[in-house]
């Protein structure tokens, strides 16, 4: 009797991990490519987040305030140098493919209500928001929102949550403001209390800014304005009844 002997070959199957990948980093605020230290950027890609998570801009590690697969958000650390940058994702032991970017001294944006880089910024008379049904008027006192405002005085820590003031966290530099063509009177620029590396830009509206309409915001600091587009709703000042 013969035996024929057969020879079996088992081939494991492994399990390959891809890694995170870097699409683009770009501004929070107008999803542009516009990066300064301090300012917040989102980082769009695959397979982001994972265990001992850092994303690293030179080397220093960058604060995460948001992470999911396919997009982190951060702080650009302030003591980024100006120029060429690469920014490198790691985690689980994995690395991801460096991107490059360009880091200017500012990075001036407006925040909008839709989240989305465009229509109504959000600019606060008081508490209020302004809306098409609380529009605002020329000489009101208005406050908003902004980042990429470059360096402050006191200088904060990276990540931190701005206090309350005193002391204002002013920024270096003093931005300039116009509503409709109409230049606003920069009265603060400071960091937001309560919140991240947000600017908070303080100005009272020129007395004949255009009424009625939902008027472009341009934010100007150090010769770099905002992208935007962001508008600012404009009433018609009603005035008192008078007694007869």
């Amino acid at each position: 009797m013969r035996f024929t002997a057969v020879l079996l070959t088992i081939c494991p199957s492994f399990a390959f991990a891809q890694g995170p990948t870097i699409g683009a980093v770009v501004n929070q605020y107008s999803y542009n490519a516009d990066l300064s230290p301090g300012v917040l950027a989102s980082i769009f890609g695959n397979d982001l987040s994972g265990n001992n998570l850092d994303v690293k801009l030179n080397g220093i590690s960058c604060p995460v305030t948001y992470s999911s697969a396919l997009q982190l958000n951060i702080q650009v650390p302030w003591e980024t140098s100006l120029g060429s940058g690469q920014v490198v994702v790691s985690h689980d032991g994995l690395i991801s493919n460096p991107l490059a970017v360009t880091m200017r001294k500012y990075s001036p944006e407006l925040a909008a209500q839709n989240a989305a880089g465009s229509g109504l910024g959000i600019f606060l008379s008081g508490t209020k928001l302004i809306t098409a049904t609380n529009p605002a008027n020329g000489g009101d006192t208005i406050a908003a929102l902004a980042i990429g405002l470059g360096a402050t005085s006191p200088a904060i820590a990276d990540g931190a949550i701005t206090p309350n003031p005193p002391p204002y966290y002013s920024t270096l530099a003093t931005p300039n403001v116009t509503v409709g063509n109409r230049a606003a009177t920069v009265l603060l620029s400071n960091l937001a209390p309560g919140l991240v590396a947000t600017d908070q830009v303080t100005f009272t509206l020129a007395p004949n800014t255009p009424v009625g309409a939902a008027e472009a915001v341009m934010l100007k600091i150090g010769g770099i304005a905002s992208t935007g587009p962001s508008l600012f709703q404009l009433g018609a000042r009603t005035r008192p009844a008078r007694c007869q």
